[in-house]
C-alpha cells in the first residue's frame, strides 16, 4: 500500500500537469497564413537552413537536383547531384 506522502505527492503533480495541459488548451492561439510561396524545381528539393532577417523576411539555403529543371542559374557539368542555393524573401514571400 502506498504511504499517504506518496499519493499527496502523485495526487499534486496529476493535478498540476491536468492544469497546465487544459488551460493551455484554452488559451492557444489560432495562426494566420501569412503566405505560401513554392521554391525550387519539380524535382527533388531540401529546404536545410531557415533564418529570418531584420526587414521581417527570411534567407533561405537549400539543395536541388539541377538535371530536374526549373529555376536554377546555371545547367550542371560533369557528375553533380544536387545543386546548393540561397535565396532571400522579403516579408510578403518575394525573391
Amino acid at each position: 500500500m502506498p504511504s499517504p506522502l506518496r499519493l499527496l505527492v502523485w495526487g499534486t503533480l496529476i493535478l498540476a500537469y491536468s492544469y497546465l495541459f487544459f488551460n493551455s488548451l484554452t488559451h492557444a492561439q489560432t495562426l494566420t497564413r501569412e503566405w505560401d510561396r513554392p521554391l525550387g524545381n519539380a524535382g527533388e528539393n531540401t529546404l536545410n537552413r531557415m533564418r529570418p532577417t531584420t526587414d521581417g523576411g527570411y534567407i533561405l539555403g537549400a539543395q536541388t537536383d539541377p538535371e530536374s529543371g526549373g529555376d536554377v542559374s546555371e545547367k550542371a557539368y560533369g557528375v553533380i547531384e544536387y545543386w546548393d542555393w540561397v535565396v532571400e524573401l522579403d516579408a510578403q514571400g518575394k525573391k
